[in-house]
């Protein structure tokens, strides 16, 4: 089920962990997600939502992940 229509107050939340633990959990969700980074289609198998939402929600990670990296 999803907690949100928006990952934006969870990846602030990720953001503010600073361990290597959290960065080693960062490095492998993007690893795991390298092929649909390059594409339009979301990862998300548990997202429970419209697909407009889940596309929205896709291009926030996206967008943060770009600002990560």
């Amino acid at each position: 089920m999803t907690a949100s229509s928006s990952v934006t107050p969870w990846l602030a939340r990720w953001e503010a962990e600073t361990s290597p633990t959290a960065r080693h959990h960062l490095d492998e969700s993007v690893s795991c997600w390298r092929e649909e980074l390059m594409s339009e289609t979301p990862p998300f198998t548990w997202w429970w939502g419209t697909e407009a939402e889940e596309r929205a929600a896709w291009h926030e990670l996206k967008v943060w992940l770009a600002g990560q990296r």
